[in-house]
């Protein structure tokens, strides 16, 4: 009975954001890693929908070399606030930049069909600014206000300003 509680402030932030007049489109891109680690019967190794390190899980993919982006399709994004941190929850958090935003990132899809996704961290959205022009932000963090399960998501985004110049060179 309580988790109805953050599905409907979910399913609620979800209508707002799509329909919000100050929400803008973007588009959501996830890594995925081409390593493949394969395991004594030569089939994959995998913990985690990451490949293994000599038959161990590994913590996160953020030094594998070898990955592509893949588009998971069109979204809304809504503005916020300022992300201030609390405290230092994940490793490195302490170092992250001042000038990141909260935002709601939404699917255009509708939830059980196919082409829904949800943004997490390690995403890539390209939030459209008009006339062919997107600004490039990485979801950092994962953060929402209600503790009971399905949580509330707010993404933590960072500007990359390095994919800003390889995407428009002078």
């Amino acid at each position: 009975m309580l988790n109805n509680v953050p599905a409907s402030v979910s399913h609620s932030t979800r209508l707002v954001v799509l329909r919000h007049p100050n929400a803008t489109d973007c588009t959501v891109w996830r890594k995925r890693l081409l390593r493949v680690e394969l395991d004594a019967q030569g089939s994959p190794s995998e913990m985690g929908a990451t490949p293994t390190l000599g038959g161990m899980g590994v913590l996160r993919g953020e030094d594998e070399t070898e990955f592509v982006y893949e588009e998971l399709g069109p979204g809304r994004m809504l503005y916020v606030g300022q992300h201030t941190q609390a405290d230092m929850i994940e490793r490195d958090n302490a170092l992250l930049p001042e000038n990141m935003k909260e935002a709601l990132v939404e699917c255009l899809a509708d939830p059980g069909t196919a082409g829904h996704f949800i943004v997490d961290s390690g995403d890539m959205v390209f939030m459209d600014v008009g006339m062919a022009m997107f600004m490039p932000f990485e979801a950092v963090s994962v953060v929402g206000n209600i503790n009971i399960p399905p949580y509330t998501r707010k993404i933590v985004l960072n500007p990359r300003d390095d994919l800003f110049e390889i995407m428009y060179p002078d």
